[in-house]
């Protein structure tokens, strides 16, 4: 796994520019594999942590969910 560029506490800040800037990617209708190639690019991680930081961008799921597979 790429070393992911934001720590803990943005992870854990839903109202964080990197959680609004993904959003806006997936309403302006960027496809979601490009999303994930541009997350990948911009922030670091792998495949999974871009699609867990896309998921809560979009509210489909917690920090706390990323943050434990981060641990894991």
């Amino acid at each position: 796994m790429g070393k992911l560029s934001i720590g803990r506490d943005t992870i854990s800040d839903i109202d964080a520019v990197e959680y609004q800037w993904i959003a806006s990617l997936s309403h302006d209708g960027v496809e979601v594999e490009s999303i994930l190639a541009l997350i990948q690019r911009c922030l670091g991680g792998d495949a999974t942590t871009a699609e867990y930081l896309r998921r809560i961008a979009l509210k489909l799921c917690q920090p706390a969910e990323l943050l434990q597979y981060l641990e894991s």
